[in-house]
């Protein structure tokens, strides 16, 4: 596959505690270019965390999906 850059921004979300809540970063990654990626719908993944830096990989696939009816 072609590398490409994605941009995506990363958005607060809120998460109760005990005393109060906290907010912290929250980034949501979904579209076909993750499937032409090679990342599969249940497909267990890596995530490599560094400064400035995170790298996603399949760890290990997801058997093969039934199709439903409609999409024979």
């Amino acid at each position: 596959m072609q590398s490409k850059n994605r941009t995506a921004k990363i958005h607060a979300k809120g998460v109760p505690r005990l005393c109060e809540s906290k907010t912290v970063p929250w980034l949501n990654l979904s579209g076909v270019w993750l499937e032409k990626a090679g990342f599969d719908v249940g497909d267990n993944i890596a995530i490599a965390v560094e400064k400035n830096t995170i790298t996603i990989t399949v760890a290990q696939k997801a058997p093969p999906q039934i199709k439903s009816f409609w999409d024979l």
